[in-house]
């Protein structure tokens, strides 16, 4: 019977271990690129409203676009030339959602997703001629969701916040690079 309980213990915690929480997508590789634009000043502006239903949500929607503006701010530079470019983070969220939890046998003892965080930010780069008018822009809008799994404390789940945080983010700002590079090439300054 000794053996009997010693299997079957054995076997339950391969079963949990095997249970285990699946890795995180990797992080995209390389450096973030530098845009250089053919204006004489850049602006970058958080018009985001701060959205949620918690107060959570919504210092966590702040952080995201306090985020986004900062990275903008470093890899958006004017090179010089007439007229302005203007950055606006119009829309940052940051949200935990909850999930029903699993039924059946593995419902109690697996590692299965138990809510998840959401994540959008929406940037607009407008190009503004010497009078103020726009001339130009670009839109980008990004979304990413992260799985929570049961037992995440409340340390975990800032850090999975924080680690969307930026990975949305520098999404954001190689999209904005790229959409900048094909729509908004007569504005393009030369690269050092």
């Amino acid at each position: 019977m000794r053996r009997r309980t010693r299997t079957a213990l054995v076997a339950a915690a391969v079963l949990l271990a095997a249970c285990g929480r699946p890795l995180p997508p990797p992080e995209p590789a390389g450096p973030l690129p530098t845009v250089r634009f053919a204006v004489a000043r850049l602006e970058v502006v958080e018009r985001a409203p701060a959205e949620g239903a918690t107060f959570l949500d919504r210092r966590r929607g702040r952080e995201l676009a306090a985020l986004a503006a900062r990275l903008l701010r470093r890899h958006l530079v004017a090179a010089g030339g007439p007229g302005a470019v203007r950055v606006a983070v119009e829309r940052a969220r940051l949200v935990e959602r909850k999930r029903p939890r699993p039924r059946g046998l593995g419902g109690p003892f697996g590692r299965a997703p138990v809510g998840e965080l959401e994540a959008a930010l929406t940037v607009r780069l407008s190009v503004l001629g010497e009078d103020g008018r726009e001339r130009a822009f670009a839109l980008v809008e990004r979304a990413l969701t992260r799985p929570l799994f049961a037992g995440t404390g409340v340390v975990g789940r800032e850090a999975e916040a924080r680690a969307l945080a930026r990975r949305l983010a520098a999404e954001t700002v190689r999209a904005l690079a790229a959409r900048a590079e094909h729509d908004l090439a007569a504005w393009l300054g030369l690269s050092p």
